[in-house]
């Protein structure tokens, strides 16, 4: 068509500098290129890290600073992501490892860039501009001459719409997702952590549950190996309650490819029960003791950050690898539950602080950190009366399986998008017949 380069329609930028010494400990969000994966995601931040408000205020006024409708892309390392800032908030960002779109001009909308980035004519882009090779990375100058020649403005907007349309209602599913986790986090911390309703009794106050529910409490506390626990209850050991299987050490060749899953301790997510970045096609052969079926629980028995975010986290396998044969890697282990408590149960100790610091403080290793099986066997939980155990599970198994209802959901959303993506971009499929198709179909 014509020499148009993307830099003719907005312009491109990066922040200023900000040096690991001026983070403090609250104050203006500040995102890295891991942040802004998450936030493309609509996950939540992870590692939270803050620059002052004074420091902030001074370079949103020499500089300025990221508005609703700028775009950020991940420039180093891990290409091509981008996020659109769609609330008014403020925060910033680190330079050269993102790039800043913003001052869109008036025949191009923000929200057709975003998409087209991510198409699959996008990232190819991308990927032919990329500079380097151990270490991959994206340039403002080349960015700036990229050939671009986007359709009309109405078109634009009309294909983000769509496009908008399909994210809005994955973004709803995921903000459904988390409050349902959060509501099954709250209610095992509070009556297996914290033991609200036991110490509101000995107090004298109502519990806040349902009379048949309360009375399964004791109203006392007595000491134990793991501090104070309801009297009756025990501090018993895992070993009890679960057996481990650990993954096997798969072939790299066999990677990738095949008819077979396998799971690694990728699929571990900050902010849900699984992540699919960990999950891979396979084709070597393993042993039965190394499978894995939907809704077993997994913990990863490895981790490659300092931060140690993956040490001992759980996962849990999604329903939508159907009846794939799918097998565990050498860095996870598979919980083998022995009857004495569910997989929700068990799930939610696993994401407990106290679990959670002891598989830190057992870890092994210096650049690759590792926890041995009886770190997590020998690990005391508070183990309480059969019939709260089944209450739990009564509230906590229907939340469950509502947030796996969903995320499949997200998942033929994400799929349907991921189709009708090019065939908008490339004009394959004309807008009629995709608004008319998200119609029919209720979205």
């Amino acid at each position: 068509m014509t020499d148009l380069s993307l830099g003719e329609f907005v312009e491109i930028t990066s922040s200023k500098r900000i040096k690991r010494a001026d983070y403090v400990p609250d104050g203006i969000p500040f995102y890295r290129s891991k942040e802004v994966i998450e936030r493309a995601k609509g996950n939540k931040i992870s590692t939270e890290l803050f620059i002052s408000e004074e420091q902030f205020s001074e370079i949103e006024k020499k500089f300025g600073a990221p508005k609703p409708g700028d775009i950020l892309l991940t420039s180093v390392g891990t290409l091509g992501v981008s996020w659109r800032v769609q609330e008014d908030t403020q925060f910033y960002f680190k330079d050269g490892n993102l790039t800043w779109f913003r001052n869109f001009d008036s025949k191009l909308d923000s929200k057709y860039l975003m998409y087209w980035l991510r198409s699959r004519v996008g990232q190819q882009e991308l990927d032919r501009i990329s500079i380097g090779s151990t270490q991959r990375a994206l340039t403002i100058v080349a960015l700036k001459s990229l050939p671009f020649s986007p359709p009309p403005v109405s078109d634009q907007k009309a294909i983000a719409h769509i496009l908008g349309t399909l994210d809005d209602k994955i973004e709803l599913n995921q903000k459904m997702n988390q409050t349902l986790e959060e509501i099954a986090k709250a209610i095992f911390k509070s009556w297996f952590v914290d033991f609200d309703p036991v110490r509101a009794k000995a107090e004298g106050r109502p519990t806040g549950l349902p009379p048949e529910i309360s009375d399964l409490f004791p109203d006392e506390l007595v000491d134990s190996e793991i501090g104070e626990i309801p009297k009756g209850w025990s501090a018993t050991p895992l070993s009890d309650a679960i057996n481990l299987d650990s993954g096997f050490a798969y072939k790299g060749k066999s990677k990738g490819r095949g008819d077979k899953f396998l799971v690694t301790m990728g699929c571990v997510s900050q902010s849900n029960r699984f992540s699919a970045k960990g999950l891979h096609r396979y084709e070597g052969e393993f042993k039965d003791r190394n499978i894995v079926k939907a809704g077993d629980i997994c913990v990863s028995s490895h981790d490659v950050t300092q931060a140690r975010e993956h040490l001992g986290a759980p996962f849990i396998v999604p329903e939508s690898i159907g009846n794939t044969i799918t097998a565990a890697a050498t860095n996870t282990f598979i919980v083998r539950p022995a009857g004495r408590l569910s997989t929700e149960f068990l799930y939610q100790l696993f994401q407990t602080q106290r679990y959670r610091n002891e598989m830190i403080a057992s870890a092994k290793g210096t650049a690759i950190l590792h926890i041995s099986k009886t770190a997590v066997t020998n690990f005391l939980y508070c183990d309480p009366t059969k019939a709260l155990k089944d209450n739990f599970d009564s509230l906590a198994i229907p939340i469950a399986q509502r947030i796996n209802v969903l995320t499949d959901e997200n998942q033929a959303l994400a799929d349907l998008r991921d189709t009708l993506l090019p065939k908008l971009m490339s004009g394959e499929l004309r807008i009629p017949d995709a608004e008319k198709f998200l119609e029919e179909a209720g979205i």
